[in-house]
């Protein structure tokens, strides 16, 4: 019988799942043992069952179990993110039981990494700790999700925009040169911020994507984002060329020599296609790039381009954007200055004019010659 008395005369209860123990509990009449068994042996077979000891493992111990779980299920670079996240956890939830742990200690947390964190980064902190949890329901550590039903602190539920800081011209070589110092794949600062490409469309670019004629260029298809296998197409799901100039078709000259047509253009120094993280390290970034995020180098290209009159339409097509709306809406401040400046002009002479009577400088030129 899984409900027996004992010699003490209390009630004692095992609850089994298939032959296996799983629970025991005590109680003073038999009418309650009975009564606790049914409620285990319901959840057990509705799969809501929680192993109370289990369920009693600090919230701390059972992140270091579920980031054991995770290498080859997601990639290098979303599992540093989750290390450094949730080692930010505050030391209130992570000595909780994992099966006590409520909504309002979630909100709680959350409410303290706002103080410290970017609103994009609370985001990405709530979904990794709702994966964390669900995680514990999966193991019958505790019933339910507590992050389920948790909102972001005031003020983070916006959207956030990550302002965009391109070099200049001048900056871009310095810091090329600086990160060339530390290895000589460094000049892929400078291929990037000359090229526009994306990180992973650089990364999985073939010798056969290099053209010659009818002009030096180089065709993007095909992306391979840090840590996930190389992608047959683009973020913008269309090829597209981009011209080289000679400072970057050095840069790839150099890398062409003595490889096959379907071989990567830019390998690591195992042969191996780049990770972000890696050449980043190698480089030196962090100590060189004056604050800047390597995606700056996009925008760096961008901004060259149009601050040099390439019509707004050659740079979407260059950039991959779907319309040249979305290239404006990002770069519009970067157009050529003559027409700004002209305009500036024209309403300065009006101003000018305004202290003779506010009327056009025309008008007043031909009313005083009368």
């Amino acid at each position: 019988m899984s409900v027996r008395r004992t010699p003490s005369g209390r009630w004692q209860v095992r609850v089994k799942d298939g032959r296996r123990d799983v629970a025991s509990k005590t109680f003073d009449t038999k009418r309650s043992a009975q009564a606790w068994e049914a409620e285990q042996k319901a959840k057990l077979s509705g799969g809501a069952w929680v192993d109370p000891k289990a369920g009693r493992t600090p919230v701390r111990e059972v992140i270091d179990e579920y980031l054991a779980t995770r290498p080859g299920i997601v990639s290098s670079k979303t599992l540093l993110t989750e290390h450094l996240l949730l080692g930010k956890v505050t030391p209130a939830l992570g000595r909780l039981p994992v099966s006590a742990v409520t909504r309002e200690d979630v909100q709680t947390d959350l409410g303290v990494q706002a103080l410290g964190l970017a609103t994009s980064s609370v985001k990405r902190y709530r979904g990794i700790l709702s994966a964390l949890f669900t995680y514990s329901v999966a193991r019958r550590l505790r019933e339910t999700n507590p992050v389920s039903g948790t909102k972001l602190p005031s003020g983070a539920e916006g959207h956030e925009r990550t302002e965009m800081a391109p070099y200049t011209l001048e900056e871009l070589r310095e810091v090329a040169a600086a990160c060339m110092e530390q290895s000589p794949d460094g000049d892929i600062t400078l291929f990037l911020g000359l090229t526009g490409l994306r990180w992973g469309e650089m990364a999985a670019l073939r010798v056969k994507d290099v053209l010659e004629v009818p002009r030096r260029a180089i065709r993007v298809s095909r992306s391979a984002p840090t840590g996930h296998a190389i992608r047959e197409t683009t973020k913008g799901g269309r090829d597209r060329f981009v011209p080289l100039v000679e400072d970057v078709w050095q840069i790839v000259a150099r890398r062409m020599v003595g490889r096959a047509p379907d071989d990567l253009l830019f390998v690591n120094p195992s042969g191996r296609i780049w990770g972000g993280w890696n050449w980043k390290c190698g480089v030196s970034w962090a100590q060189h790039a004056r604050g800047r995020r390597v995606h700056d180098l996009r925008h760096t290209a961008a901004t060259l381009w149009l601050s040099s009159g390439v019509p707004p339409k050659t740079v979407q097509a260059w950039l991959g954007h779907s319309t040249a709306t979305m290239t404006l809406d990002l770069y519009a401040h970067y157009l050529p200055a003559s027409e700004a400046d002209a305009g500036l002009r024209l309403m300065n002479e009006r101003l000018a004019g305004g202290a003779r009577g506010d009327r056009p400088a025309e008008q007043l030129t031909r009313r005083d010659a009368i």
